[in-house]
């Protein structure tokens, strides 16, 4: 139902988004996420897209230690500035 999918609503963003990928997800193909990316940035919203090479579904808790590390390395990092900032007065 494309009411209910983000796609439809996404022009409306204006969140900061982190979207982290792996390139090897069966479960959301690569695609996905990379047409998210592009909605966003026509949205004129911020957004960062990370892709992983080999990278798949559950990644952040069964990859190899070092794409772990960089994953959670980005998503600490993406929240400490965007998460951290003083509001606007």
């Amino acid at each position: 139902m494309t009411e209910r999918s983000p796609s439809t609503w996404i022009h409306r963003a204006t969140t900061p988004t982190l979207i982290v990928h792996g390139e090897t997800d069966h479960r959301c193909p690569i695609g996905q996420g990379e047409e998210m990316f592009v909605a966003l940035l026509k949205a004129v919203c911020e957004a960062e897209f990370v892709r992983y090479p080999g990278g798949f579904h559950l990644m952040p808790r069964s990859a190899p230690l070092p794409l772990r590390i960089d994953y959670y390395q980005r998503v600490i990092s993406w929240l400490d500035d965007h998460l951290l900032q003083e509001p606007a007065s």
